[in-house]
């Protein structure tokens, strides 16, 4: 018997809210989504006791937004590594001022979401393609007072996404670091309160006085550790996770008698731990005991780890290989009080839920990119505010980058989060358990009792160590020697290191909210 299903979806869609412009005769973005599944099934009488079911199945999810000045790039969802201006998107990209080839995204104070849409998911480029690749066997095998069930699966995930994430420079108008002399700060005779405030503004905006500007920029390969932006041709941030899974169970359905049925099996689970597929997952040097930073005696830093990096050796947590997971049940036909009329049916067992496949979650993410690793600055690229940049007029880029990768920074003050993963990082167990009874009441009415228990063990959790370590570096005890009037020199020490969980990245000191 051979079957198979294929769904397709086909959606396209303005990307301002509930599809209205937000600025009649302006330009928008748009959203594309092509999510297509198939799975085919081959199930085989190999004889009148054994059968095999064969499984193959392909899950994509395909999504992509569109920035105005971009539109008409699409190649089934995706976006390439030019990111040249398609078709639709020209007649936006000519209203952008460009420098030094460049192009700009300006918004202005009086109307930050103005003829060209800036407004968050409407400006912004990104996209993903992640499918889901499964692969499994079931051989069900019928001999005597047994039914016997065995089968394995693997499955293969990866999502490759990328997006603009700043390297289209965003300028921001408005009084600027410096201000601009009879602009940013003019009072205006004859206006007070609100309305000053709103003819500053206008003025500010008319005479392009910048308030900031943000300019990302990118490593893209372990081995060439210069960032690139732009004018280098990096226009999205691209990463390609990767992921594998395997399970395999076996189990017998046993016949011991007439009125009893017993259930016995197990299984294995192997949840691979994701990798980058160019090498640009990150992770702490030294580990979980690393990403503490100098509360624990030395800054955090960081190198890239898994597959295709100059580390291949690491990995962002260990391989955990001992998921075995028995399972017994049992169904009885009490021979007592009428046959047939009571049945008690009893089970226990667990299961693994291992990682959540690719496309990877957004914690599995955070713990591969520390921050300010591979991007060279936060979600949005590095916002300057020197004095060069007063005005459009002036304005120079791609802006100079204050930052060289896996350059510790001293202890600034700046902060940051860094998350990384404990190395013996093992992977969460349900257990399931049920006892019922049934008792037939009347030819018509019949009644149950069940109990149903679930218990999750070794789950996964976020554990801040500024918090925790302080009850094993000495920090906690010397704190309370000073505050009962003692002296202890630790304190002095550490008192600098206070809150600054981990250390600096590519310019970012890493401080805070470090957490396993």
């Amino acid at each position: 018997k051979l079957s198979f299903v294929y769904t397709w979806e086909r959606g396209r869609n303005m990307s301002t809210q509930a599809g209205i412009t937000n600025w009649p005769g302006g330009y928008n973005g748009s959203n594309t989504k092509d999510p297509k599944l198939l799975t085919v099934s081959f199930v085989s009488t190999l004889s009148p006791t054994v059968v095999n079911e064969l499984r193959v199945g392909k899950k994509t999810d395909v999504k992509a937004s569109w920035a105005p000045f971009y539109l008409g790039r699409e190649k089934g969802g995706e976006q390439d590594e030019t990111l040249e201006t398609g078709e639709k998107g020209k007649a936006a990209f000519s209203l952008l001022p460009k420098y030094n080839g460049i192009p700009v995204q300006v918004v202005t104070t009086l109307f930050p979401s103005n003829v060209i849409d800036w407004a968050a998911g409407s400006g912004s480029t990104r996209s993903a393609s992640s499918p889901l690749y499964t692969y499994g066997d079931t051989l069900s095998w019928t001999k005597g007072q047994h039914a016997f069930k065995t089968g394995a699966e693997i499955r293969r995930g990866y999502s490759s996404a990328g997006g603009d994430r700043g390297f289209t420079p965003l300028v921001r108008l408005g009084p600027g670091g410096v201000a601009v002399t009879g602009v940013d700060n003019v009072a205006i005779p004859g206006l007070s309160g609100n309305n000053q405030t709103l003819a500053r503004n206008l003025l500010t905006d008319l005479s392009g006085s910048v308030a900031s500007i943000a300019e990302s920029f990118d490593l893209r390969n372990p081995r060439d550790l210069v960032f690139r932006g732009y004018k280098d041709g990096v226009k999205l941030q691209k990463r390609d996770w990767h992921a594998n899974d395997f399970s395999a169970f076996f189990k017998d359905s046993w016949k011991i008698h007439p009125d009893l049925t017993l259930n016995l099996g197990g299984a294995y689970y192997y949840f691979g731990v994701p990798y980058e597929g160019q090498g640009l997952a990150g992770g702490p040097v030294g580990g979980a005991a690393g990403l503490c930073g100098i509360s624990c005696g030395s800054l955090t830093t960081v190198q890239f780890v898994g597959k295709h990096s100059p580390n291949p050796d690491k990995q962002m947590w260990n391989d955990d290989w001992n998921n075995f997971a028995p399972s017994v049940g049992l169904s009885w036909s009490l021979p007592w009080f009428g046959k047939d009329k009571t049945v008690i049916r009893a089970g226990y067992g667990w299961t693994y839920s291992g990682n959540a496949l690719i496309p990877v979650n957004g914690n599995t993410e955070r713990i591969g990119i520390p921050p300010g690793v591979f991007e060279g600055s936060t979600t949005g690229g590095i916002t300057y505010t020197q004095a060069p940049y007063l005005s459009l007029v002036n304005l120079t880029l791609p802006i100079p980058q204050q930052f060289v990768p896996f350059q510790t920074s001293p202890l600034d003050g700046a902060r940051a989060d860094a998350i990384a993963a404990a190395g013996s990082r093992a992977a969460p167990y349900i257990q399931n358990y049920n006892l019922e009874l049934q008792r037939e009441l009347a030819k018509d009415l019949t009644l149950s009792v069940a109990y149903v228990g679930t218990k999750g063990t070794k789950l996964w959790n976020g554990t801040p160590l500024n918090a925790v370590d302080i009850f094993g570096n000495g920090f906690l005890d010397a704190f309370n020697t000073t505050r009962t009037g003692g002296n202890a020199k630790l304190f002095d020490d550490m008192l600098k290191g206070l809150n600054l969980g981990a250390g600096a990245i590519n310019g970012t000191t890493v401080t805070g909210s470090a957490s396993l």
